[in-house]
């Protein structure tokens, strides 16, 4: 039921309609284990037993790298992996429930509706793997392999793989693989000090101790209330993708590090999902048959940061004229970005930069103003653009704009001036994404459709890297917004193929 909901698409389903579907269609279950659900309404995953292979159960322990590896207790109900350094080996950095499954497998899916935004991503578990045995660990070429069976239930039983290999100073990766197509989930289970307290996630705005929530790993619109009610349901109401929830958030990334000094990543980067709800255990899933995942130990929490940034890339730092003075965001034309400098400027303020996000156009749609998204300068609305940039030089202030990957068909929609088409261009050159029925890939509604680039192709990428250098960079652009992450659609089909949650 949920799904044929979903399948509708009407504007004015919401949220609450979303969760009262759920709520009816599981006949009050859609805590259980299996069936759909959205983030905010997700089960616990279960934490099922360890299996006995039959064999008796004998310790081991293994060194990689600066790391100690131990399968460790008196029997399978009590037996951990525990995981140490030799600086601190009575003190586990990672560490298994006791005589629990430390891997996690189901088969599952997870599926936005076409036109919801990602804040109402729907996750499909048919069925959890019910625990697994532990047959072997052996340590090839300093990495340790730790394999087993899964009990899958009607899959039957699935083989796996954990290895484990030193990566850096103080970093331990796991590299889990099931062997099975028919799994689409996969996960780690370990323990939690009750009171350590865990903070991350990438960009957030309302959470910082995140300790008893579920972090979905998406990247999504922020949204205008975010959960808060009556405005979501009111928001969504006009726009399913327009209230967010949360979690929602531009720029998600699957990292944390906790009060105990560790530090624990995804590599994934399928959708992704990080479970604090319980006080003693932390899981991490990921919607792949293969989980890739880091822990990251050290002395301070800035050892974690520059261990974590030595895998992720640093930041280059800003140019020097961008932190000098005020970014001011304005809109309106030459004469009003000129008039407010002035008064700015006989005000005694610094202005490192004017930043016009409609130096290529503005419309009036149904919903208010919107861009043209058509990435060149609009010369009706910025007459004189040359002299505005070299007046505005003059008193050392530079001159920003915007620009997404998405065009909208300036042609049809009547446009009063442009010298070229990017849609049609684009179009032309088989640069713009499809989607598995062959149609074009589209964002927006009837009163504003846009369409996106395909960047997983070189050529495209390299024809967007010249729109940038000639329409942007060559009108005496010095910086712009590069902005929408967001909203691919999941059932794209994408030139270096693949599935568009990657």
């Amino acid at each position: 039921m949920l799904k044929w909901i979903a399948d509708l698409k009407p504007a004015f389903i919401s949220t609450t309609v979303l969760r009262t579907a759920c709520f009816l269609s599981f006949a009050f279950a859609c805590p259980a284990v299996h069936g759909q659900f959205m983030n905010e309404d997700a089960p616990l995953v279960p934490a099922p037993p360890l299996v006995t292979n039959g064999a008796a159960f004998s310790n081991w322990e293994h060194q990689v790298g600066e790391f100690i590896i131990a399968w460790q207790g008196n029997s399978l109900a009590n037996a951990q992996l525990a995981i140490s350094t030799l600086d601190q080996t009575d003190n586990a950095k990672w560490l298994s429930m006791p005589g629990t499954a430390f891997v996690l497998a189901a088969t599952a899916s997870a599926d936005a509706p076409s036109g919801t935004g990602y804040s109402h991503l729907i996750e499909q578990v048919s069925e959890h793997c019910s625990g697994h045995s532990v047959e072997s660990s052996s340590l090839i070429n300093g990495t340790l392999v730790i394999s087993g069976i899964l009990s899958c239930g009607n899959v039957g039983s699935v083989p796996y793989d954990l290895s484990l290999s030193e990566v850096g100073a103080g970093q331990l990766q796991f590299d889990l693989r099931v062997d099975s197509d028919s799994i689409g989930r996969t996960g780690l289970l370990f323990g939690s000090n009750p009171e350590e307290r865990v903070f991350g996630f990438g960009e957030q705005f309302s959470a910082f101790d995140f300790k008893g929530k579920r972090i979905p790993i998406m990247v999504d619109e922020q949204g205008l209330s975010r959960g808060a009610q009556p405005l979501t349901d009111w928001f969504d109401s006009r726009s399913i993708s327009a209230a967010g929830e949360w979690y929602s958030t531009y720029a998600p990334i699957p990292h944390f590090i906790t009060t105990d000094l560790r530090s624990m990543m995804l590599e994934n980067s399928d959708y992704s999902v990080i479970d604090l709800r319980e006080d003693e255990q932390i899981t991490m899933l990921t919607y792949s048959n293969q989980l890739l995942a880091r822990l990251i130990v050290g002395a301070t929490p800035l050892d974690l940061i520059e261990r974590y940034t030595s895998y992720s890339g640093r930041m280059r730092a800003l140019p020097e004229w961008s932190t000098k003075g005020l970014i001011l965001g304005i809109q309106g034309g030459t004469e009003r970005i000129l008039e407010a400098t002035k008064k700015l400027l006989d005000e005694n303020a610094i202005l490192s930069a004017m930043w016009m996000q409609d130096w290529q156009g503005q419309r009036q749609v149904a919903q208010g103003f919107r861009l043209w998204w058509n990435w060149e300068l609009d010369q009706a609305r910025y007459s004189r653009w040359q002299d505005m940039v070299g007046s505005l030089r003059a008193d050392d202030i530079r001159v920003m704009g915007y620009i997404n990957p998405y065009f909208h068909d300036v042609e049809t929609s009547g446009k009063g001036s442009y010298r070229r088409s990017l849609y049609q261009e684009a179009r032309d050159l088989g640069y713009l994404i499809r989607k598995t029925d062959g149609t074009l890939a589209t964002t927006g509604g009837a009163s504003f459709l846009a369409y996106v680039i395909d960047v997983t192709n070189p050529d495209a990428r390299e024809w967007m890297k010249d729109v940038i250098k000639e329409e942007m960079l060559g009108i005496g652009l010095s910086g712009w917004m590069a902005d929408f992450g967001e909203a691919l659609p999941l059932d794209a089909e994408l030139y270096a193929g693949g599935p568009p949650t990657e």
